[in-house]
């Protein structure tokens, strides 16, 4: 399977980013918190009704969780290996694919492209080292142009 996959320095950025966010999160749920404290304590004015920072205090911190998973996500994306992908492209000889396996959604040995499924084997349409669409050169275990797309 070939992969359009985030690189490595866009990983790295996403989860310095990510967990800027986060800090900002938990930065900003305890100054509006004391903020909305202050007011109530000053010249005797009620606040924000209890209904109103519950609300708040929740929302804070699941802007908090999502900014911690993004953070996670991009760093195991920029430490791993086999990083997560963006866009799957399937073409039957296919590595594997790192939330599909934690989730227990790929067999070992199993077909996952239909034409490998049908007929694996079948040899392709147009024979040669050139794609007769667009004449860019393509590989013998190619079925698909890399440059049009097309069924060769």
């Amino acid at each position: 399977m070939y992969s359009v996959k985030p690189g490595r320095g866009p990983s790295l950025l996403g989860t310095v980013v990510t967990a800027g966010m986060a800090v900002f999160g938990v930065i900003f749920l305890v100054g509006s918190n004391a903020a909305m404290s202050h007011v109530a304590d000053v010249g005797g004015m009620s606040g924000p009704p209890p209904a109103f920072r519950l609300i708040w205090t929740a929302g804070c911190i699941l802007f908090i969780l999502v900014a911690l998973a993004m953070s996670v996500y991009n760093f195991v994306n920029f430490k791993n290996k086999n990083r997560m992908s963006v866009i799957d492209i399937t073409t039957g000889q296919e590595e594997s694919d790192l939330i599909a396996d934690m989730l227990g959604h790929t067999a070992p040995g199993a077909p996952t492209d239909a034409r490998q499924a049908d007929g694996a084997g079948k040899p392709r349409r147009f024979e040669g080292r050139h794609c007769p669409f667009c004449g860019v050169e393509v590989r013998d275990e190619f079925d698909f142009c890399p440059n049009c797309g097309k069924d060769i």
